[in-house]
């Protein structure tokens, strides 16, 4: 790895058979020489891509650069991952990709011991300030939501409270449900049509043609919601669809707590940890 004009530093990380590395100031100034139509967000990627399209084999994406910051451990999935300590970064370089950025940059060093033990510092940190308050082990989450789960007295609870409001999937970052709208002119030969940002919580998202509602209730629609995070992804890519960030449960006008929520779930069907 080249060194020259360093303001990253460069180490290696077995634990996700890539590299590592620690960048000097902002994350920005990593990024700085990086095409811009290369930088893709996790949001951007699902968007354009469908749901797989975050999470899907690096390599086989075009050349869209997705970096991010760590609030726990290094995602795999992000092609630079960001660490912060202290004045600078240690940034893990999971594929060919942010390995080709590192190399155009000219901004990596070589690590040494003293960055690993602020990193290790860092993340102990960390796991003091967050602690769990979801009584269920992260690998049970997909098992909770169950066919008992669905039946839940807990969702007739949300259908009390919640307005469908909508602020819990518009700060969600890996919602990215649409609605397509045609506009149509008076000449009836041309207008355009229009991809409209939609939520699961609104009463006409399930609604189709004849007026039939396939979730026509509040409770049914924060029912989906929960299934769509923690069940349906999770069969299907192996992935849980919330991130734990919180932002759902400090949007909501009618104080609903997505930590509430499953732990609620949980104490109904007796689960122990």
């Amino acid at each position: 790895m080249r060194c020259l004009k360093a303001r990253l530093i460069l180490a290696a990380c077995v634990a996700f058979a890539s590299v590592s590395a620690v960048a000097q100031g902002a994350q920005q100034r990593a990024l700085a020489a990086v095409p811009q139509d290369w930088l893709v967000t996790p949001g951007e990627a699902i968007e354009f891509k469908g749901e797989a399209g975050f999470y899907e084999t690096p390599a086989l994406r075009p050349r869209a650069l997705v970096p991010l910051i760590d609030i726990l451990k290094p995602e795999p999935a992000a092609d630079l991952f960001f660490t912060e300590l202290d004045d600078s970064f240690i940034v893990h370089v999971n594929t060919g990709l942010g390995e080709e950025i590192i190399e155009k940059t000219r901004l990596f060093i070589p690590n040494d011991q003293e960055h690993l033990n602020k990193l290790e510092a860092v993340r102990e940190k960390k796991r003091e300030i967050f602690k769990e308050e979801v009584n269920v082990r992260h690998k049970d989450l997909v098992t909770l939501f169950n066919d008992k789960a669905f039946e839940s007295k807990v969702w007739e609870d949300l259908d009390k409270r919640c307005v469908a409001c909508g602020n819990c999937t518009a700060v969600c970052p890996t919602c990215y449900c649409f609605d397509i709208l045609d506009n149509i002119n008076l000449d009836l030969n041309t207008g355009d049509r229009t991809r409209r940002w939609d939520s699961c919580q609104t009463e006409p998202f399930a609604k189709v043609a004849g007026g039939e509602n396939f979730r026509k209730t509040r409770g049914m629609r924060q029912r989906h919601r929960y299934f769509r995070k923690f069940k349906y992804p999770a069969e299907r890519y192996s992935r849980y669809f919330c991130t734990g960030c919180g932002r759902c449960t400090r949007t909501c006008m009618a104080k609903i707590s997505l930590k509430e929520t499953v732990n609620a779930l949980a104490a109904e069907q007796k689960y122990k940890k």
